[in-house]
């Protein structure tokens, strides 16, 4: 499905963002969501060594991610999230 499928690197709303019911009209309507977003991404994309404005096939940062994201990174960039139930009840990491 994604095999091919390459994406550029954001840290502004993008596809992720489509469904949040926060946001309208490209813009996150919860005061302090965007510029919170905008550190974990960067604290996120640091850690993989991932450039920001830089297109990366989709299966190549999957792997990526796979690789060198534990469960402890998880728990520390997402621990304040308001999805981190969500995520922290699937199997996602070592």
């Amino acid at each position: 499905m994604f095999y091919g499928y390459k994406f550029l690197l954001v840290i502004e709303s993008d596809s992720i963002c489509n469904k949040c019911p926060y946001l309208k009209n490209d813009k996150c309507l919860r005061e302090s969501y965007p510029k919170e977003i905008e550190r974990k991404d960067k604290e996120i994309i640091n850690h993989l060594n991932l450039t920001i404005k830089e297109k990366y096939n989709f299966l190549d940062i999957k792997r990526t991610i796979f690789n060198r994201i534990k469960r402890s990174d998880f728990e520390n960039f997402c621990k304040d999230c308001s999805w981190f139930l969500l995520c922290s009840q699937k199997s996602l990491f070592k």
